[in-house]
C-alpha cells in the first residue's frame, strides 16, 4: 500500500568504508523501524561508503558487535556512493561531519538533505516539524545551528580492536537509530482499523475495546483509539486538548476516517507490541500527546496532498473571517505567536493554515504545542484553556505574511515581497506543492487576490498584536 502522496521515504547511511559503521546502521534501523511498526514500503533504509571496493563482505568486528545486539548482517555487500543513490535519496545520514563535508563537496545539490546522524536526531527532537517525511530535511536544514555539534558528536570506526571503543561506536549508533524509529512512526501513515463483524466495536489485537476521540483534522475524518492501562485518561486529555476540533456525533465526511491506535501503558512489552502492529505508544500520557499532535497532522496532510494548499503557518482571523497567514519554519516561535495573538483575534491554527484554491480557509485550531524548558517532549494545551479566540465559521485567506524575528529589533517593520523571490521563499513551506494540478499558477493566483505577499521583522510577538489589521487590509 503506497502513501497516497508519493513513494517509500528512502534513506541513505554513509560512513567512509560501507562495510563498518553505515552496514551496521543500516542493520539496525530496520529491524528497529519494523519494532516501531513502520511498514517496509514507507520508509526504505540502505547504506553505501565514500571509499573502498564494492562488494565487499561485512566488517568482522562491527558483524560481530551486530550479532551481539540480535542484527542480521546476512546477504550484505558493500557499495560506493555515487549520483544515481544520492539523486535517489530523500535523506543521507553520515556517521561524521568529515564525511557530510565529503558527501556535500561531492555532491553539492544533495547539501540540504545531508546531515549526520546525530545532528539530524538532535534538530528532529528540537524542532519536530509536523511535516511529511520527505520534507522535514529541507525544513531542518535551515536550523542546522541549533545542533550544537561538537568533536564528540562524531560517530567513528574504532582503530584496531579496542572492544570498549566498538561498544562505544555501537551504542552511539543504537542510541540514535532507535530514537529517530520512534520519532518517524508518528509520520507514517496509519493501519487499517479493526471492526467486529457489526462495525459498531473496535476489536484491537490486545483484546481490549479502545475509546474513541473523532478528530476533524481540515476535513480528513481520523478516528485516534485509546487503548492501554491510561487509554481512558488519554481519551479524556485529547478531548480536552482537542476541543475545537472533535467531529460532533452523527457528523461525517466525504472519506472514511483515518485510524490512529494510541496505546498508554507503564508496561514497555505493551507499549513494544503494540507499535509493532503501528500504534504510537508510550509510559506515559504526555509522550503519546506529543507523538499525536504529529500524527494527526501528519497523516491529514498527507491525505490531502494535491486537494488544497497547506502553509507551515499560524493563522488569525478578523471578527468578520479574514485570516492572516503567518509563515516561518518549524521551530521559529508560531506557536508563541498563537498564544499572544490568538488572545485578540480568532485562532486558526498555530502550525498548518490551510487554503483552498478559491481562497476560503479551513480552520485547524489543534492544541498549541509548546516546548518546556529542560524537556524533550512538548506541552499540547487547548486553545480554550489558554483562553484563544474562537475564529468565525467563515473563513477568506487576507494576507500572508513571512516571519523575520530579529531579538534586537527595535519597532516591527512591514515591507512587500515581490511576487517571483516571494514564491521561491514561500514554496519551502507549502506541504507537497508539486502535487497540485498548477502548483505555482494556484500559489500565485492565492497571493495576488490577497494583495501580495509581506515581511514582517519583529521582535517579540506582542509587537504584532497592532499590526494585524492593517495586515488584514483595514485602512491604516
Amino acid at each position: 500500500m503506497p502513501w497516497r502522496s508519493g513513494l517509500a521515504f528512502r534513506v541513505v547511511l554513509v560512513s567512509t568504508h560501507n562495510s563498518t559503521c553505515a552496514a551496521f546502521a543500516e542493520r539496525l534501523m530496520r529491524p528497529a523501524l519494523a519494532d516501531s511498526g513502520v511498514d517496509a514500503w514507507a520508509i526504505r533504509v540502505t547504506s553505501a561508503g565514500l571509499s573502498g571496493e564494492p562488494g565487499e563482505c561485512f566488517d568482522p568486528d562491527a558483524e560481530e558487535m551486530l550479532r551481539m545486539l540480535g542484527g542480521n548482517p546476512g546477504g550484505f555487500r558493500s557499495r560506493l556512493l555515487d549520483a544515481d543513490i544520492v539523486d535517489d535519496a530523500d535523506l543521507i545520514l553520515t556517521m561524521s561531519v568529515a564525511e557530510r563535508d565529503q558527501v556535500v563537496e561531492r555532491f553539492p545539490r544533495a547539501t540540504r538533505r545531508t546531515f549526520t546522524l546525530i545532528e539530524y536526531g538532535r534538530l528532529n527532537a528540537l524542532i519536530y516539524p509536523m511535516a511529511p517525511l520527505r520534507e522535514q530535511p529541507l525544513m531542518l536544514a535551515d536550523g542546522r545551528d541549533q545542533a550544537h555539534l561538537g568533536p564528540s558528536d562524531d560517530i567513528t570506526s574504532p582503530v584496531g580492536r579496542d572492544r570498549d571503543a566498538y561498544m562505544d561506536t555501537a551504542r552511539a549508533i543504537v542510541e540514535n537509530v532507535r530514537a529517530l524509529a520512534e520519532a518517524w512512526i508518528a509520520m507514517a501513515p496509519a493501519r487499517a482499523p479493526h471492526r467486529d463483524p457489526l462495525g459498531a466495536t473496535l476489536v484491537l489485537d490486545n483484546g481490549a475495546d479502545a475509546e474513541i476521540v473523532p478528530v476533524n483534522a481540515f476535513g480528513v475524518a481520523v478516528d485516534i483509539q485509546c487503548t492501554g492501562d491510561g487509554g481512558r485518561a488519554l481519551a479524556r486529555r485529547l478531548r480536552e486538548a482537542w476541543s475545537r476540533t472533535l467531529r460532533p456525533e452523527g457528523s461525517s465526511l466525504a472519506t472514511p476516517a483515518l485510524v490512529v491506535e494510541a496505546i498508554v501503558h507503564d508496561d514497555p512489552t505493551q507499549v513494544r507490541i503494540a507499535r509493532a502492529r503501528g500504534a504510537l505508544g508510550g509510559e506515559t500520557t504526555g509522550d503519546v500527546m506529543h507523538a499525536l499532535a504529529g500524527a494527526v497532522t501528519v497523516r491529514a496532510i498527507d491525505q490531502r496532498a494535491g486537494e488544497v494548499i497547506m502553509l507551515h503557518a499560524a493563522g488569525m482571523a478578523m471578527p468578520d473571517g479574514r485570516v492572516v497567514a503567518f509563515v516561518a519554519p518549524s521551530g521559529t516561535g508560531k506557536t508563541t505567536l498563537s498564544r499572544t495573538l490568538g488572545k485578540a483575534y480568532g485562532y486558526v491554527s498555530d502550525e498548518t493554515v490551510v487554503i483552498n484554491l478559491d481562497g476560503t480557509v479551513i480552520a485547524y485550531p489543534k492544541p498549541l504545542s509548546v516546548i518546556r524548558s529542560g524537556h524533550r517532549l512538548k506541552r499540547q494545551l487547548s486553545p480554550d484553556g489558554e483562553g484563544l479566540l474562537v475564529a468565525p465559521p467563515s473563513l477568506r485567506l487576507a494576507r500572508i505574511v513571512l516571519l523575520n524575528r530579529v531579538p534586537d529589533a527595535t519597532v516591527p517593520v512591514v515591507e512587500d515581497v515581490p511576487l517571483l523571490p516571494g514564491i521561491a521563499e514561500l514554496s519551502a513551506q507549502v506541504s507537497y506543492l508539486p502535487r497540485l494540478a498548477e502548483p505555482l499558477r494556484s500559489l500565485a493566483t492565492v497571493i495576488e487576490r490577497t494583495g501580495g505577499l509581506a515581511r514582517v521583522t519583529y521582535a517579540e510577538s506582542a509587537d504584532l498584536v497592532g499590526l494585524v489589521p492593517a495586515l488584514a487590509g483595514d485602512a491604516a
